[in-house]
């Protein structure tokens, strides 16, 4: 590494040391598995869970013909509370 006026100065790095090699790759699966795996698969399933639970909810009477925001439908206001409302 190049220091202040172009002095060298050597490079450190510090590093995991294993007793064996096959130690390093099972701590390495299972880091990747805690960090990144666990937390995917729980958002994959809840996320399912809700696009499943919209999915069989029911719509209201109207909706979903593309008849309702036509012919005025869903308005739950009478002729009365319209005159109430625009004083």
């Amino acid at each position: 590494v190049l220091g202040p006026n172009g002095n060298t100065r050597p490079f450190y790095w510090c590093r995991e040391d294993w007793p064996s090699q096959e130690m390093r790759k099972i701590y390495t699966t299972v880091l990747f598995a805690n960090i990144y795996l666990a937390p995917l698969s729980l958002i994959v399933i809840m996320y399912a869970r809700i696009g499943f639970t919209l999915f069989k909810t029911a719509l209201p009477p109207g909706w979903g013909s593309g008849t309702a925001h036509r012919e005025g439908g869903g308005h739950k206001f009478s002729m009365d509370s319209r005159q109430t409302i625009s004083r």
